[in-house]
């Protein structure tokens, strides 16, 4: 059950509770939010107003950092005081905009949110560039074989009929990265080595 907040369906507003200084998101809004939901008639009527992305697992023991979105033009208001509001979480408003709207009365409320960008995994760019990326080839191997084909020297085989062998040379004119049998303007056969 939510203790540290009401939800006005009416004004769409999460109210805190006097006192309230501290609000974590995931527990105090959206997993005891979620029990008030559960077991109050009146407030199941209506769609629960925040809905969370990620906690998905990813390797070992971490998992995606949870992100929660007020939906439906739902918004937050402190309770009526002067007083620092410490929120711990990953929380935005579904479309954009503040997730929190002034007190009633003339309060000076200071709103600090903690969010957290952890467990997101940075891949270098050795992996990167020896990333498969079709039929076997690498990012690396293709780069060098649109090279070969962009701007590398070439030399032309004419075989008659139409016919040919086409090679795309490597930058520094050592091997062959391309070489294409074509008829007219279709190759019809192609080996590559983008080693």
């Amino acid at each position: 059950m939510a203790t540290k907040v009401d939800f006005d369906t009416t004004s769409r507003l999460i109210i805190c509770h006097v006192g309230v200084t501290e609000l974590d998101v995931k527990k105090d809004l959206y997993s005891d939010g979620k029990e008030d939901w559960l077991v109050d008639s009146e407030l199941n009527k209506f769609i629960f107003p925040i809905y969370g992305v990620g906690g998905n697992p990813t390797v070992g023991t971490q998992s995606i950092e949870p992100y929660f979105f007020l939906r439906a033009g739902w918004q937050i208001r402190p309770y009526e005081a002067d007083h620092n509001l410490i929120v711990s979480g990953n929380l935005f408003v579904e479309g954009g905009g503040n997730p929190f709207v002034p007190t009633l009365g003339d309060y000076t409320v200071s709103i600090n949110q903690i969010t957290t960008i952890t467990n997101v995994t940075t891949i270098g760019a050795d992996e990167v560039w020896k990333t498969v990326i079709e039929n076997d080839f690498t990012a690396e191997e293709l780069l060098r074989l649109f090279a070969s084909i962009l701007v590398g020297k070439t030399s032309i085989q004419n075989l008659g009929g139409g016919n040919a062998i086409v090679k795309f040379k490597d930058l520094l004119n050592t091997k062959d990265r391309v070489t294409a049998q074509v008829s007219g303007s279709e190759r019809t056969n192609v080996l590559l080595d983008g080693t």
